[in-house]
C-alpha cells in the first residue's frame, strides 16, 4: 500500500488497484485501437480464405499478391513481418511435401498398399495403415493424408472384414491427432508464430511430444475408434 499526499490528490495502491483517497476507482488507460493498417490485413485474410476456399483460386498466389499489396501500403511493417518469419521452418516443410509428392509419383505408397494387404490379417493390416497416416500426416498435410490411407484402404475394405466408418475414423483420428508435430502444416503455423528467442526451446518441446503423440496416437485410435465398431 503506498500513500501520497502533498499538493495533488492522495492516491492508495492495493496490489494492481488504484484508487483515489476518497474511494473512486483511478482511470484506466486508454485501450488501444485496431489501426487501419490491421484492418487491412483482416481483410486480406478473407480474401484469402473466400479466395482459395470459395472459388478455387491457387493459395501461393493469391498469398503472394495480398502480401504484395500490405508490403506497398506501409513497407516498414511488411519489412518487420519478414524478419519475424521462420523460413527454417518453411523451407522445413516444403521440402518434406515435395519429398511426400515424389514417393507418390514414384509409386512407393502404392507399394506399401500392396504389402498391407499381402498381410492377409486386415485388422494388424488396418493398425499398420493407422500408424502409416500418422508418420506421413506428421510431417505433410492432414487432409492429403487422410485421403491417402483410405485410397489404400480400399483393397481391405472390398473384403468386408473392416467396417468402412470405422476405418475412416480411425484414419481421421490417426492422421490430425498427430498435428502437434513442428514438421506439419498446423505445427508449423504454430511455431512460426513463436517469438523468435523462444523458438528453438519450443521446436524441441513440439518435437518429444510430437514423437509421443505418434508412437501411441493411432495405436489408440485403432483400439477404441475401429475395434468396436
Amino acid at each position: 500500500m503506498t500513500a501520497r499526499s502533498g499538493g495533488g490528490a492522495a492516491t492508495v495502491r492495493t496490489g494492481a488497484a488504484t484508487r483515489e483517497a476518497g474511494g473512486a476507482p483511478a482511470a484506466d488507460p486508454a485501450p488501444a485501437r485496431v489501426t487501419p493498417y490491421q484492418l487491412l490485413t483482416l481483410a486480406g485474410l478473407g480474401v484469402l480464405v473466400v479466395g482459395a476456399g470459395g472459388f478455387g483460386v491457387d493459395i501461393g498466389v493469391l498469398s503472394i499478391v495480398i502480401g504484395t499489396v500490405l508490403a506497398v501500403v506501409k513497407p516498414a511493417e511488411a519489412k518487420k513481418s519478414l524478419v519475424n518469419v521462420s523460413w527454417g521452418t518453411v523451407v522445413l516443410v516444403g521440402g518434406v511435401v515435395t519429398y511426400i509428392g515424389v514417393m507418390e509419383t514414384a509409386g512407393t505408397v502404392d507399394f506399401v498398399s500392396g504389402g498391407v494387404v499381402s498381410i492377409g490379417a486386415a485388422l494388424v493390416g488396418a493398425l499398420l495403415l493407422c500408424y502409416m497416416a500418422g508418420i506421413v500426416s506428421a510431417l505433410a498435410s492432414s487432409i492429403a493424408t487422410i485421403g491417402v490411407g483410405l485410397s489404400i484402404a480400399a483393397p481391405l475394405l472390398q473384403t468386408g472384414e473392416l467396417p468402412a466408418i470405422g476405418f475412416a475414423a480411425a484414419i481421421a483420428i490417426a492422421s490430425t491427432v498427430v498435428d502437434v508435430s513442428p514438421f506439419s502444416t498446423n505445427g508449423a503455423m504454430v511455431l512460426a508464430n513463436v517469438d523468435a528467442s523462444e523458438r528453438d526451446r519450443y521446436f524441441k518441446q513440439m518435437l518429444v511430444y510430437s514423437g509421443v503423440v505418434v508412437a501411441v496416437g493411432p495405436a489408440l485410435a485403432w483400439l477404441f475408434v475401429l475395434l468396436p465398431v
